[in-house]
C-alpha cells in the first residue's frame, strides 16, 4: 500500500468560518488514500475583494507558514504533497508559493482553485459561467478566464454572475437571504446559456444543491473540490 498523500488546503482570508466551511464539504468524502488539512492565518483581511487585500492576504500566510528567513522551506509547510489556494482568483501566494518550493527542491505543488475549476467546467459542458461574491469581480474573473482561455471571445464562457454578498456574509448571513441571491444567479447564468456553473468563491462550497434546484440539469463546479481531485492526480504521476 502506498503511503498517503498529504494536501494542505490554504484559505488565504482570516476567516474561520470559509476554513470551516472547506472542511465540512470534505468530510466523509476525501478522496480514497489523501488526508487533507485544512488552514487560514490568523492576521489579515477577512475576505479578499481587490488586488490590495490579495496581496496582504498573501504577506499574512507568508509570515505565518514561512516567516522571515526564507531561505528555510517553513515548517508550515513541511511534509506535504501540495498545495490548493482556496481563493477564487489568480491570487499571489500560488506563484509565490510555487518559486519559494522550487528554490527548496520540493516537488509539492501548488495550484489555485480558480484554474483547477475552470478546468473542470471545460470538461463537463459546452459552456460555464461562474457565480461569485460580492459586486467588483466581474472585470477581474473575466480577464482571468480570457487569459487562461487564450482569447478574449470564446463561446465557451458566458460570464460572471456577483451575488453582492461578501465573503464572511456568505458564510455568516441569513441563510434565506444567501439562498435566494445563489438561486438568482444561477437562473441568470443558466438563461445566459450556461451548462455548468462554477461556484466562485470558497465561501459557497457546500450550495451546490441550491444551485441545482434553481437552475435544473446544470453540472456545479466546487474550485476546492476540483483542485484537491488535480493536486492529487499529480502527486501520484509524481509530476
Amino acid at each position: 500500500m502506498t503511503d498517503s498523500i498529504r494536501l494542505l488546503v490554504i484559505n488565504p482570508n482570516s476567516s474561520d468560518s470559509v476554513t470551516s466551511a472547506l472542511r465540512t464539504s470534505f468530510d466523509q468524502s476525501s478522496p480514497p488514500g489523501v488526508t487533507l488539512s485544512f488552514w487560514n492565518p490568523r492576521s489579515g483581511p477577512a475576505g479578499i475583494s481587490d488586488e490590495q487585500t490579495a496581496r496582504e492576504s498573501t504577506d499574512a500566510c507568508w509570515d505565518e507558514l514561512i516567516g522571515e528567513d526564507d531561505r528555510v522551506l517553513g515548517k508550515g509547510l513541511e511534509g506535504y504533497d501540495g498545495f490548493l489556494i482556496a481563493c477564487f482568483s489568480e491570487h499571489p501566494l500560488i506563484s509565490a508559493l510555487q518559486a519559494h518550493l522550487t528554490r527548496h527542491s520540493s516537488r509539492a505543488k501548488v495550484l489555485g482553485m480558480f484554474h483547477a475549476a475552470i478546468t473542470h467546467a471545460l470538461l463537463l459542458g459546452s459552456k460555464f459561467g461562474i457565480i461569485t461574491s460580492g459586486t467588483g469581480w466581474e472585470p477581474a474573473l473575466t480577464k482571468g478566464v480570457a487569459s487562461f482561455l487564450g482569447s478574449p471571445n470564446s463561446d465557451r464562457f458566458v460570464g460572471v454572475h456577483s451575488t453582492g454578498v461578501g465573503v464572511v456574509e456568505l458564510r455568516e448571513g441569513d441563510r434565506q437571504m444567501v439562498k435566494q441571491v445563489m438561486e438568482c444567479g444561477s437562473k441568470d447564468l443558466l438563461v445566459k446559456g450556461a451548462g455548468v456553473i462554477v461556484l466562485g468563491c470558497a465561501a459557497m462550497s457546500g450550495m451546490e444543491s441550491w444551485i441545482k434546484q434553481a437552475a435544473d440539469g446544470v453540472a456545479v463546479v466546487d474550485g476546492a473540490r476540483a483542485g484537491v481531485e488535480l493536486l492529487v492526480g499529480l502527486a501520484r504521476a509524481g509530476n
